[in-house]
């Protein structure tokens, strides 16, 4: 949440012209999560239902793997006590339905860095299952059991660089983005960049800044402080 509201590093280094900053976490997480065809394939081969053979048990496991797809730690998990009786959705392993039932649509991904390549990772979050990249911790909420998870170089920009920018493509769903820290996951309480909508783009562009104490002071009104500076560099002449 404070990256959002105030995402600003302060350091004392003096040699930022050598500085690399790491570059912030992308997770996308689709507003639709169910691709309808896959939901019906998943109820007809794991509870032999079909709508055509009964409509209302059909909708009533729809509804349920809505429910997964789409939980929240602030939202929708109190929705789940209909279902705690229920033998049948017992012991089905959730994450593996969630990616199951997945839309398969990707997000086009452009970097100012040519040379780097963006992998999305389906992740857990407290808001359902969602995608990022650039995240040092996503490891911890990976998805993929069937496959060992690899874990690529963090984004960075050089002080120099004319241009530092991602820009992502929705193309044909509508996403909530979370621009968070890459040392942090995704939370409940983080702030989203709201929704972007078929055919717009997210774009992120980065930048670094150094300030002289002297301009920090002005900036501040600090006058003493520009008086003593003032003072040293008279000595020293």
């Amino acid at each position: 949440m404070w990256y959002n509201s105030e995402p600003v590093v302060v350091s004392l280094e003096r040699d930022y012209r050598s500085w690399w900053t790491t570059f912030p976490a992308v997770t996308a997480c689709f507003i639709d999560r169910v691709e309808p065809e896959k939901a019906r394939y998943v109820i007809e081969s794991t509870w032999n239902v079909s709508q055509e053979s009964d409509a209302v048990r059909f909708q009533y496991y729809m509804d349920f793997i809505e429910l997964v797809a789409d939980v929240s730690f602030r939202e929708n998990l109190q929705n789940f006590w209909k279902y705690q009786a229920d033998d049948t959705v017992k012991d089905l392993n959730l994450l593996e339905l969630a990616l199951a039932v997945h839309p398969n649509w990707t997000l086009d991904v452009t970097l100012s860095q040519k040379e780097a390549n963006v992998i999305w990772h389906p992740v857990m979050t407290e808001v359902g299952m969602c995608l990022t990249f650039n995240s040092l911790y996503a490891e911890f909420q990976y998805m993929r059991q069937d496959m060992k998870w690899i874990p690529q170089p963090l984004l960075q920009c050089h002080y120099h660089s004319g241009q530092c920018y991602v820009r992502v493509d929705s193309q044909s769903t509508a996403v909530r983005y979370f621009v968070h820290s890459p040392y942090e996951i995704s939370t409940a309480i983080s702030n989203p960049t709201g929704e972007v909508l078929p055919g717009e783009e997210l774009v992120i562009d980065y930048k670094v800044a150094a300030i002289s104490p002297l301009l920090l002071a002005v900036a501040k009104g600090d006058t003493s402080t520009l008086i003593q500076t003032f003072k040293k560099r008279a000595n020293a002449r």
